[in-house]
């Protein structure tokens, strides 16, 4: 499980394989840690009873298999893209599909510190030095990341707006149509 105390010693060893895996790949090269938690939350199985995220499961089981293939099919259908995104620029990229298929997008990125105010116990108000807001567009729909909300913790992700709390934002869009998709992310 993701972000469960109980798993820590399983997923830390499955990210020591997946970056040996990803350096036997690409030569004296190691994956930074956002492109890490990006293919861990991308490649993670469904673990709670609705999809997308939840409190109690967090993203879901760790796919170490799936993790795996994500890093070998780099290039072949596969985006594994490391990049900086400056203050006020977007990034799109078009994503063709040929046949109704899933598709799913995760960006993920090492925010700065942000300010904490001592007072308040579980504060949510977010504090993202870097907010990178992630889109798919298709034909005026816009498709949003899940997100949670901490006042209602039992209820289900919601995609439809974007997430301004969290530093890994994930799209699935199940049954999607044949056509030309854009990826957008906004800094």
């Amino acid at each position: 499980l993701l972000g469960r105390p109980v798993a820590s010693p399983a997923v830390t060893g499955l990210i020591l394989l997946l970056q040996k895996h990803y350096n036997n790949l690409n030569a004296s090269t190691y994956m930074k840690s956002a492109s890490v938690r990006a293919v861990l939350f991308h490649s993670a199985r469904e673990a709670g009873t609705s999809p997308g995220p939840d409190y109690r499961f967090g993203w879901g089981l760790a796919d170490g298999y799936e993790a795996a293939r994500l890093i070998s099919g780099k290039g072949n259908n596969i985006i594994l893209d490391e990049r900086v995104l400056n203050n006020g620029e977007t990034y799109t990229r078009p994503l063709t599909i040929n046949s109704t298929q899933d598709i799913k997008v995760t960006i993920s990125w090492t925010d700065l510190a942000g300010n904490s105010n001592g007072s308040v116990i579980d504060n949510p108000s977010p504090r993202l030095i870097n907010n990178l807001d992630l889109k798919v567009l298709k034909d005026g729909n816009i498709y949003y990341p899940w997100k949670l909300d901490s006042t209602f913790y039992t209820d289900p992700a919601t995609n439809n707006s974007d997430n301004n709390a969290d530093n890994t934002e994930k799209i699935e869009i199940f049954n999607a149509e044949p056509g030309t998709y854009t990826i957008q992310v906004n800094h």
